[in-house]
């Protein structure tokens, strides 16, 4: 009889994070491992349960700096998941890391809003401490990309609890004082759905209107936060059960005897899921706006520039000059973008064929279809979909 790998998943499922890395590790070993998978009953890490624990690898949340200390000096097959760093010298040496793409993240974040047409921005960051570096990188990533994408047009502004605030009252009296002295109309990006949601409780606590007034955005794609939220919070996916995936894959080849010779993976989001929290614009240009809600109700024909501009009856030049002005964009990019969107929807959400999906979006050929998708993700439509699969 072939013997069944026991496997250790130091991860808690208390977070939308923690749970996708765990659905994917739980997909990986159906499809192609059969481990054993340990967990506590309630999903929820305790060292002290396994220091006589013995088995044949671990896959651990390095984000939580005892699991790291723990999984180290235990001396056994693993992969560490966490966040990525742009100072490379805070990854762990000597270990396979699969990251999420922190940098990557902002960029989407910063980009959805300011084509929004915010010229004001914020990032709500919370606590930073050695469990949650990631909120501080997605931080000055955000910083970084909005004021690179708005030209440094755009007025950004964080905040950042100097200390930890135990009690949830006094940090969301806290959040919502801040919240009262933005200039509005203004988006707001928080580094995950749990912090996202603070901020739809302190807009709700002084009378703010979202999204008119403060527009929210997250990270994680956390099904509990977002069915609190009505399901009104706009959110970066983060690919977190490929992350979990491509972890297994990992270790499986480190117990097999050939380990990969890259130590460091890294995952980039899947891209966005907009919500009530981000449905709206606030861009000044009526012009523009005209064009923005004619693109988005009519992506998914196949338009082209000449459409858009047939249906305001206006110049190319002269459109593409406003949108530059709103958007740092022409017409045509956002087109592209809006359209490459819709194809990302379809192969996450539908059970259509690529040809299916080309014709939908208007593309004149699957095999067109599948050239420009891969520019954009660096994968074909195949390939996206297989990778992101429930």
């Amino acid at each position: 009889m072939r013997k069944v790998k026991k496997v250790a998943v130091l991860f808690n499922a208390n977070k939308g994070y923690d749970r996708k890395i765990i659905k994917g590790i739980s997909r990986y070993t159906r499809e192609a491992a059969h481990w054993h998978i340990c967990v506590e009953d309630d999903l929820v890490t305790r060292l002290d349960n396994l220091k006589s624990w013995q088995g044949d690898g671990i896959i651990a949340d390095f984000d939580d700096p005892a699991i790291a200390e723990f999984v180290m000096n235990k001396g056994l097959p693993c992969v560490a998941v966490g966040s990525s760093y742009r100072d490379k010298t805070n990854y762990p040496k000597n270990i396979h890391y699969v990251a999420t793409n922190n940098d990557e993240i902002a960029k989407i974040g910063a980009e959805h809003l300011f084509k929004l047409g915010f010229k004001q921005l914020a990032f709500y960051t919370g606590i930073v401490n050695k469990s949650c570096l990631w909120a501080g990188e997605r931080a000055e990533a955000f910083i970084q990309h909005a004021k690179t994408i708005s030209g440094r047009s755009s007025s950004i502004y964080t905040y950042q609890p100097q200390s930890q605030v135990l009690d949830r009252v006094e940090n969301l009296n806290n959040l919502a004082e801040w919240i009262a002295t933005l200039p509005k109309p203004i988006a707001i990006m928080a580094p995950s759905d749990m912090r996202a949601w603070q901020i739809f409780e302190a807009c709700h606590q002084i009378d703010v209107s979202i999204p008119e007034e403060v527009a929210i955005l997250g990270v994680d794609g956390d099904d509990l936060i977002l069915d609190i939220t009505g399901n009104q919070l706009s959110t970066v996916m983060q690919g977190s059960e490929h992350m979990g995936y491509l972890a297994s894959s990992i270790l499986n080849q480190i117990m097999s005897g050939v380990p990969p010779e890259e130590k460091l993976h890294i995952v980039d989001p899947i891209g966005l899921q907009v919500c009530h929290s981000t449905d709206v614009e606030v861009i000044a240009d009526e012009l523009v706006r005209r064009a923005l809600s004619y693109i988005k109700a009519n992506a998914a024909k196949g338009i082209k520039v000449v459409h858009v501009l047939n249906h305001l009856n206006v110049s190319r030049a002269n459109l593409d000059k406003r949108f530059r002005k709103e958007l740092n964009s022409t017409v045509h990019d956002f087109i592209f973008e809006e359209q490459l969107n819709l194809v990302a929807d379809y192969l996450l959400n539908s059970k259509m064929t690529l040809a299916q999906i080309a014709e939908s979006v208007g593309y004149k050929s699957p095999q067109y279809m599948m050239m420009v998708f891969k520019s954009r993700y660096d994968m074909t439509p195949s390939e996206f979909r297989k990778k992101h699969s429930s």
